[in-house]
């Protein structure tokens, strides 16, 4: 379909009121367990593109994506149990 996107991602969450230094040793510390070069070649040849990014632009994409479906659906008139 021209113009459709959907992803499939994944992301790690954690309480808003963690200490910002235990959370960028966190991020730190996954960033280099997805880009040792065993895992990531693993998790390309599943045709998985590895990539981070830090919480606040996880956040803004997070909130991108719930306005985008949250149009489709109202447009689409889905109801829960559809």
């Amino acid at each position: 379909m021209p113009g459709f996107e959907a992803y499939t991602w994944w992301g790690v969450y954690a309480l808003g009121n963690m200490p910002a230094a235990l959370a960028a040793r966190i991020y730190d510390e996954l960033a280099k367990a997805i880009n040792a070069p065993a895992v990531k070649e693993k998790l390309q040849a599943q045709g998985i593109d590895v990539s981070g990014a830090p919480g606040s632009e996880v956040d803004a994409f997070v909130r991108r994506e719930i306005a985008r479906w949250a149009k489709v659906i109202k447009e689409s008139k889905i109801k829960s149990g559809d």
